[in-house]
């Protein structure tokens, strides 16, 4: 499906949430790094209070970047847009942040709500220039049905495969998600007019685009730490590869709390246990210091 060979950067991953009860202002920021992986996780105290700038410290060390996550309690992304550069304007930089994905819901409406997603995805996609978004949160069955009722079935074979073999997810219904989709069969103009529409939108194979879907759904805050941090990593890391075959850079809202980022059992550590190394920077308004 795509090339997963090679080095790919890991761009940012955004978490504006409070350890503990510590102010996240105080919070500082960490970069972990091994054979070209990136990492970077940072607070929303690091950017700037520019509409168009990141905080310098943040600009330079993500300039390069390829992927952003962010990180939210509940995988939305309403409030205050976050000020982020346009990527047109410097492609180096980081894309604008996809805040809809939340609003288009396969369970309230069964073709127009799986249109829905997937048209608001390329809506905002076109909007941001050379953007991959991805749906934060839905029930996993209602994703895959969503996808397989906009589709049709030649995403069965690609979703199963790489939900099974990056995951090792067995939960996923697809027996009676195509029992459903047989049901409820779309018409061969609007599949093909999604189709279009999303493989424009993400520049890359519509497999592939509906691969990342499932797995971003997989990021599971209700989960145990060491399932969550897992699936977080296993993401990640196939999100990363499919930006190295396409080109682009991508935007993901992912329902952690902080517990899961850094906890014992969290992100960081399970990256940290794979030989990532782990450098501390201290908050902007900080003194400096390191671990």
């Amino acid at each position: 499906m795509i090339n997963v060979r090679g080095r790919f950067m890991v761009g940012a991953l955004f978490c504006g949430l409070s350890l503990a009860g510590i102010d996240a202002a105080a919070q500082p920021a960490w970069q972990l790094e091994r054979d070209g992986h990136h990492i970077l996780l940072v607070g929303t105290q690091w950017l700037g209070q520019s509409s168009d700038q990141l905080d310098p410290e943040v600009q330079a060390r993500v300039g390069q970047a390829r992927l952003l996550l962010v990180q939210t309690d509940d995988g939305q992304l309403d409030g205050p847009a976050v000020p982020l550069p346009d990527p047109r304007a410097d492609p180096r930089t980081l894309a604008a942040l996809v805040r809809a994905c939340d609003r288009w819901d396969p369970r309230d409406e069964a073709e127009t709500g799986a249109r829905g997603v997937l048209g608001g995805l390329a809506c905002c996609i076109e909007a941001h220039g050379a953007t991959l978004g991805l749906l934060p949160r839905h029930g996993t069955r209602d994703l895959v049905l969503a996808a397989f009722r906009a589709h049709g079935h030649h995403a069965v074979e690609g979703l199963e495969t790489v939900a099974s073999g990056l995951l090792h997810v067995d939960s996923i219904p697809f027996a009676e998600a195509v029992r459903e989709v047989e049901q409820h069969r779309p018409t061969a103009a609007s599949i093909a007019a999604d189709r279009t529409q999303l493989r424009r939108a993400s520049r890359s194979s519509t497999d592939d685009a509906l691969a990342a879907l499932v797995l971003a759904d997989q990021i599971d805050p209700t989960a145990s730490p060491v399932w969550a941090a897992m699936n977080a990593a296993r993401a990640t890391a196939f999100l990363a590869r499919i930006l190295q075959a396409s080109g682009r850079t991508t935007a993901l809202a992912v329902a952690l709390d902080v517990a899961h980022l850094f906890g014992p059992n969290g992100l960081l550590k399970q990256l940290e246990a794979v030989g990532f190394r782990v450098t501390r920077i201290p908050p902007p308004s900080s003194e400096a210091d390191s671990e």
